[in-house]
C-alpha cells in the first residue's frame, strides 16, 4: 500500500513538473541558466537521432527493405543531419561536463565562462564547427546510410574525393588554436597557488606541446595517405613507398620529438634556475654587505 502511494506521488509531482516545463512556462527564468541552454540541446539532439531511428530503421525492421529511394532527398537528408545530432551530443556531453566541473572546483572561471551570453557564443561556435565537419565530410566523398542488414548507420567512402583531407586538416589545428586562446585567458584567472600553480602550468605547457606536434603529424598522414594511394594504383614500388615513408617519419618526427623535450625542459627547469640564481646572490650579498 505504502509503494502504491509512494508511486502514485512520484508520478503526480512528475505530471506537475512536466505539464509547465512542455506548455513552457518559467522557459524565460531558464534562458538565463547555462546548464539548461546545454541540456535543452542535448535534449534535441537526442529526440532528433530516435525520431530518425523511427523514420528509417523501424520501417526497415518490420518490412525487411526500405520504402525510400537512395536517391531520394527524403532519405539522405535526415542522414545527413543524424550527423549534426550525433556529432553534437557527444560535443555538448563534454561542454556540461566541463560546466559542472567548474563550478565545483573552479568557481570563479564558471562564472566567467557560462554566463548566459557567453553559453550562447560557446554553442554557436559548436553548431559552425560541427556544420563544417559535415560539409567537409561531403566534400570528402563520404555520405550517410544506414545498412539493412546490420541495423547500423556508417558513412560510406567509396568515392571519396583525396582533397577533402587538404579542407579538414582546418578544423583540428583551429579547434587546438581556439582551446590555447581559451586557457590563455581563463587560466591567469584561477586563485592558484602553490601546487595549484604548478597544474596550471603544466596544463599550459602540455596545450602548447600539443598544438605544436599537430601540423606535422597531419602532414605525416598526408604523406602516408599519399604513397597509399600510389601503392593502389601501382604507380610506386611497395618498397620504395615505405623507404620513402620512413624517412619522412625521421625528418618529421625526431624534430618535433627534439622541440617538444626542449619545451618542457626549458618551461619546467628555467624557473628553478633563476631561483636558485637569485638565491645564490642573495646570499652573497648578505655574507659581504656592501659599505656605504
Amino acid at each position: 500500500m505504502i509503494a502504491e502511494l509512494t508511486t502514485m506521488v512520484r508520478a503526480i509531482s512528475a505530471t506537475l513538473i512536466l505539464l509547465p516545463t512542455v506548455i513552457g512556462m518559467g522557459w524565460n527564468i531558464f534562458y538565463n541558466n547555462s546548464f539548461y541552454l546545454l541540456m535543452i540541446q542535448i535534449i534535441g539532439c537526442n529526440l532528433y537521432s530516435l525520431f530518425l531511428f523511427l523514420y528509417i530503421a523501424f520501417p526497415i525492421t518490420l518490412s525487411g527493405v526500405t520504402n525510400l529511394k537512395e536517391d531520394n532527398i527524403f532519405y539522405y537528408g535526415p542522414l545527413f543531419l543524424e550527423g549534426f545530432a550525433f556529432s553534437g551530443m557527444f560535443l555538448f556531453a563534454f561542454v556540461i561536463a566541463v560546466n559542472r566541473l567548474t563550478i565545483f572546483v573552479f568557481p570563479i572561471v564558471n562564472r566567467k565562462l557560462f554566463t548566459s551570453v557567453n553559453t550562447f557564443i560557446i554553442s554557436a561556435c559548436l553548431w559552425i564547427y560541427i556544420s563544417f565537419m559535415m560539409i567537409m565530410n561531403k566534400i570528402k566523398g563520404c555520405t550517410k546510410l544506414f545498412s539493412e542488414e546490420e541495423f547500423y548507420f556508417w558513412y560510406n567512402c567509396t568515392d571519396q574525393n583525396n582533397d577533402g583531407y587538404h579542407y579538414n586538416d582546418t578544423i583540428p589545428l583551429s579547434v587546438l588554436f581556439l582551446i590555447q586562446m581559451i586557457a590563455f585567458k581563463f587560466i591567469p584567472l584561477l586563485d592558484t597557488i602553490d601546487s595549484h600553480r604548478i597544474v596550471a602550468t603544466t596544463f599550459n605547457n602540455l596545450l602548447a606541446i600539443v598544438c605544436d606536434i599537430a601540423s606535422p603529424i597531419l602532414l605525416l598522414e598526408h604523406i602516408f595517405s599519399i604513397s597509399y594511394e600510389m601503392e593502389t594504383k601501382n604507380e610506386v614500388d611497395v618498397e620504395a613507398s615505405t623507404i620513402v615513408r620512413i624517412i619522412c617519419a625521421l625528418f618529421i618526427l625526431i624534430p618535433t620529438v627534439i622541440g617538444m623535450i626542449l619545451h618542457f625542459i626549458v618551461m619546467t627547469v628555467f624557473y628553478k634556475v633563476i631561483i636558485f640564481i637569485i638565491c645564490i646572490c642573495h646570499s652573497a650579498l648578505c655574507a659581504y654587505p656592501i659599505n656605504r
